[in-house]
């Protein structure tokens, strides 16, 4: 029996919600996103609080679109385990999970998550939502399909999330990265070969983001032979 088409809520989490359709490599996503986000932000409050951290989860950046395009158009996620590392919004999640993917979204807001929730129940396809750091879920399981898309960012951890990459992918699985290279993420792909990664396909595309052209690499990576 089919799942009944829930309606959008009109708020999540305290945040103003709406729903906003993404063009996805021929497939139409629709993602419920964070209303007037731009109004919300208290700018001078960011520049000069160092301590405040603004919402990045709730902007869908440049790479996971590109990322999700790629999964959708020349991947097929159908009956393959799906790990979406840092997911956000989650518009890589829930395009998996059209395509026919178990999938479990991880990231460490829990407004980010109610959100993807949200649209999977909106779209009636089932996405596994878990709060808090990604080791806890690999420790237990690996998967078919990882996916990292613009998580380079703190270059202390490059290490430690190149670890728990490796140690999510099952055997034969494929780790997918989207990096826009907002920092230097050389070190990163170090780490990644040094753990027996290695890049079996490569694409470069570009974005523009607020009239900045960001060129943006896409990497599919397996364990060496």
């Amino acid at each position: 029996m089919a799942r009944e088409r829930s309606a959008a809520p009109a708020r999540i989490a305290g945040w103003p919600a709406e729903v906003t359709t993404f063009s996805v490599g021929g497939a139409a996503i629709q993602l419920i996103t964070v209303a007037g986000l731009e109004s919300l932000l208290d700018r001078e409050q960011l520049l000069r609080d160092d301590d405040v951290e603004p919402p990045y989860w709730a902007l869908v950046w440049s790479g996971s679109r590109l990322v999700a395009e790629w999964l959708q158009a020349h991947v097929g996620c159908a009956g393959a385990s799906v790990l979406d590392v840092g997911c956000g919004l989650g518009l890589i999640a829930l395009t998996a999970a059209h395509g026919g993917g178990r999938v479990t979204a991880v990231d460490r807001d829990g407004d980010a998550l109610e959100f993807v929730a949200a649209s999977a129940d909106l779209a009636s396809v089932s996405v596994e939502c878990v709060r808090g750091d990604v080791e806890r879920v690999v420790a237990a399981r690996s998967f078919d399909v990882v996916v990292a898309a613009e998580l380079l960012y703190e270059r202390s951890a490059f290490a430690s999330l190149a670890r728990t990459l490796a140690q999510a992918l099952a055997p034969s699985g494929t780790l997918y990265l989207g990096d826009a290279f907002r920092v230097d993420t050389g070190d990163f792909y170090g780490e990644l070969d040094t753990l027996g990664l290695e890049c079996v396909e490569e694409r470069i595309r570009f974005a523009y983001e607020e009239g900045t052209r960001v060129r943006i690499r896409l990497g599919a990576y397996r364990r060496r032979r």
